[in-house]
């Protein structure tokens, strides 16, 4: 793995209980959040036949845009999470579904899309790594 970008591992070490939450699959984020010592991983996951192959198709809702609304409701339920007392960090727009869901909302290096977004409703604005011009 990688060394994170400087402060990327601050704020990492103030969540609690964090899940990575991604649309790629789950033999993938699974692994990244257990890399980065995070409790857990909510992802899209591809069905296997029988014998452990990949059929093509997935199991469950693809973890994208609503998608991911979806999951972390179901995530919260299961756990007894009160998502309006958690936070979302994304860089992107199609995060915005789950962005709006929680109570904390923090854009991190985030696209064109999102930083006006952000500006307009206060979130929190995020720049790790990058130069300041």
């Amino acid at each position: 793995m990688a060394p994170f970008a400087p402060g990327a591992a601050d704020l990492l070490s103030i969540l609690i209980g964090p899940q990575f939450v991604s649309a790629f699959p789950n033999e993938l984020v699974s692994r990244i959040a257990t890399a980065l010592g995070l409790e857990g991983a909510v992802a899209t996951r591809s069905e296997l036949d029988d014998e452990g192959r990949y059929t093509g198709q997935l199991t469950g809702e693809f973890c994208y845009g609503a998608g991911k609304v979806i999951k972390i409701e179901k995530l919260a339920a299961e756990r007894g999470y009160d998502l309006e007392r958690c936070a979302a960090y994304s860089d992107c727009i199609s995060d915005l579904p789950m962005m709006e869901r929680v109570g904390n909302a923090v854009a991190v290096n985030p696209d064109r899309g999102l930083r006006e977004v952000a500006r307009e409703r206060g979130w929190c604005i995020v720049e790790i790594g990058r130069r300041r011009h």
